[in-house]
């Protein structure tokens, strides 16, 4: 079964499952929609940005796929 890797996709601190959740996300920064903060549960923290949660829990800030999830 294959499964999810992120990369930064040119981001130099999240990290991305594709190209069009790196753009997507670039695109709404770019009109102004503001991202977290983001309660960290497992860690009893908040992620001040999308980029920090994005770091800390290797997960896609645009479409919160988790890297090692099973691909569609």
């Amino acid at each position: 079964m294959k499964r999810v890797k992120l990369f930064h996709y040119g981001h130099p601190s999240a990290f991305f499952c594709s190209r069009a959740c790196r753009e997507g996300f670039k695109e709404d920064r770019k009109q102004g929609l503001i991202y977290g903060p983001f309660y960290l549960e497992e860690l009893k923290r908040y992620a001040l940005s999308a980029e920090e949660f994005s770091r800390l829990t290797k997960t896609c800030p645009y479409c919160n796929t988790k890297e090692g999830a099973p691909a569609e």
